[in-house]
This record gives C-alpha cells, structure tokens and sequence, in this order.
C-alpha cells in the first residue's frame, strides 16, 4: 500500500508585490476495496495576491454503511481579505448518506449549507447564503416499472451573487464575483413519476 502527501508552492515577485500560493492535501484510507471504500481528509490552500489574501481548510470522510450504502461528508471554512471588501469568512458543511437498503428501494439524503461569507473560487458546487436539503427514492414496483419521489427544500439567506468583469488576466481569467442585494426566500419541491423500461 503506498501512502502519499502532496504539497504545492508557487511564488512569483512582480516588481515590489509578491505572490504565493501553498495547498496541500492529506488523506487517510482505510479501505480501498470497491463499494466499500473509506477514508477521511484533509486540506489546505493560501493564497497570497499582495492586495487580496485567500485561506481554504477543508476536512472530509466517506465511511460506508454496511453493504448497504455510503455516507459522505464535508467541511470547509474559507477566510477571504481584499483592500475594497474587506474580511470576510463563513463555512460550508455537507452530509450525504446513499444506498439501496433493500432489494427494491434505492434511497439518498443530503443536507449542505454555506454560510454568507464563505468562498471558494475553484468551483460553483454552492451557493453562499443557501441551505439545501431532501430527499429521495426510486422503488422497484414491478419488473419493468420503478417509482420515484423526491422531496428538495431550499433557503436562501445570502446576498445575490454578480460577476463584475475586470481586466483580462491570463492567469486569473475569472469575473470578480461580489455581493448584491440581499435575498431571503424559501422553495419547497416535491417529485414524483413512473419509469417503465
């Protein structure tokens, strides 16, 4: 079995402003073996741009439920400084438990959120300021049919999120992506069909 740490450092000095950046990742697994897999993470990322200073800790599991399915889960907080915005900082968390606990349901639940001020420029997985969580299910009702209900709640306690466009980069080709006016709003779907095959 091979263990590994990974760590990456970029430095560049642009007349008198220095650059950096430094992430790294550790991971722990106790499993590798397929549909049974587990482990548990970390990770690490700053992100100095002189004027703009970025920090992403993040820690995540995957345990598996039995034979009969998984649970995931995620935590990351984000620290976020900028001359014009000032520090800002907020945290994201997530829990998702899939499985097929019996021969003829399949079934997921997932509860996530990420408070106002968290960030995390390398995706767009979330949504500052939103909560979301539900459930769902697909249940085997005959040979070839298949029912499905899903239940998705939303509530959204943010700021609306604007892309303001800035002077090409090509290195940083990414909109600055700032605060609007605030929203708060809930939604409440419900699902539900057939499927024939």
């Amino acid at each position: 079995m091979v263990r590994r740490v990974v760590a990456t450092y970029e430095s560049e000095e642009q007349g008198k402003s220095n650059s950096g950046l430094f992430a790294g990742r550790l991971q722990y697994n106790f499993s590798r073996e397929s549909g049974k897999e587990s482990w548990v993470g970390a990770t690490y990322l700053n992100e100095d741009q002189g004027a703009r200073n970025f920090q992403l800790f993040g820690a995540d599991f995957l345990v598996p439920l039995g034979t009969v399915g998984s649970l995931i889960g995620e935590y990351a907080r984000s620290e976020n400084g900028a001359d014009f915005l000032g520090e800002v900082d907020g945290s994201a968390y997530r829990l998702e438990a899939e499985g097929k606990p019996t021969d003829w349901l399949k079934a997921r639940a997932y509860y996530r959120t990420a408070e106002e001020g968290f960030a995390n420029d390398a995706t767009f997985s979330f949504v500052p300021g939103q909560t979301r969580y539900g459930v769902q299910g697909v249940a085997q009702a005959g040979e070839t049919t298949q029912v499905s209900l899903e239940f998705d709640r939303e509530e959204n306690f943010g700021s609306e999120i604007l892309l303001q466009p800035r002077f090409f980069d090509i290195f940083d080709p990414n909109p600055l992506i700032v605060g609007g006016p605030g929203v708060a709003n809930n939604l409440t779907t419900f699902r539900g069909g057939i499927i024939q095959s």
